[in-house]
């Protein structure tokens, strides 16, 4: 927990940060002034997947949300032949963005990902085609 004890804002609301780590299930227990007695929260937790997959069909990434650990790598399937699409990373750690994919209408394109964080995609070619890929250690 970080930090163990926290204040309330001017809203009343106090927050903390808990890292579930490698023992789940996990409990933390609040309490405060006022309150009649505590209240406890469990969460469990599982190790990040290695990889992901994205099919590119219907002018759309589906799923266009994924999660992999660093290292993992997320692979894009082209699913929408004759209609072509690319990968373009529009954010994201600069020194861990892998490079675009090119623009195609059939195949795959699997890139790895080393560094920690939130990678922005889109096509360049459809509006509304986006996608996220969240990178976690």
């Amino acid at each position: 927990m970080s930090p163990t004890q926290s204040t309330t804002n001017a809203s009343g609301v106090a927050s903390t940060n808990d890292s579930v780590g490698g023992s789940t299930p996990q409990s933390v227990t609040a309490t405060f002034t006022g309150l009649s007695s505590p209240v406890t929260f469990t969460a469990t937790a599982a190790a990040p997947p290695t990889s992901g997959a994205v099919s590119l069909q219907n002018r759309a990434f589906n799923p266009s949300s994924v999660v992999v650990k660093s290292g993992g790598t997320v692979t894009w399937t082209w699913n929408d032949n004759p209609t072509p699409h690319n990968v373009t990373f529009t954010s994201g750690p600069p020194a861990g963005r892998p490079t675009n994919s090119p623009t195609q209408a059939t195949g795959t394109y699997a890139p790895a990902f080393a560094t920690p964080g939130t990678y922005g995609y889109h096509c360049t070619l459809h509006g509304g085609m986006d996608g996220t890929v969240t990178v976690v250690h």
